[in-house]
């Protein structure tokens, strides 16, 4: 929860994809050099809803049931974002 200040992040590329966590390995990916131009949306509205109700059921089934958080608790996904090749 927000509360217990627990931070996690989580990388999937793709909706059939595996979700990986961990920030060290996932900062390597989305980190990009000075100057570097950023792009977003080249990927579709559907996609990005698709992985965004995975990472959200993969958070509810495999964190907070690990847990045994109390029924009711909810994460909270604080930020989200595309990053495109």
């Amino acid at each position: 929860s927000l509360e217990a200040g627990e931070t996690r992040w989580y990388w999937l590329e793709n909706p059939d994809g595996d979700i990986l966590t961990g920030e060290p390995a996932i900062a390597d990916l989305v980190r990009c050099r000075p100057g570097e131009p950023r792009v977003c949306g080249r990927i579709g509205l559907e996609t990005i809803q698709a992985c965004r109700r995975k990472v959200d059921a993969h958070i509810k089934i495999d964190y907070l049931r690990q847990l045994q958080a109390p029924a009711g608790t909810r994460a909270v996904l604080v930020a989200w974002m595309e990053v495109s090749p």
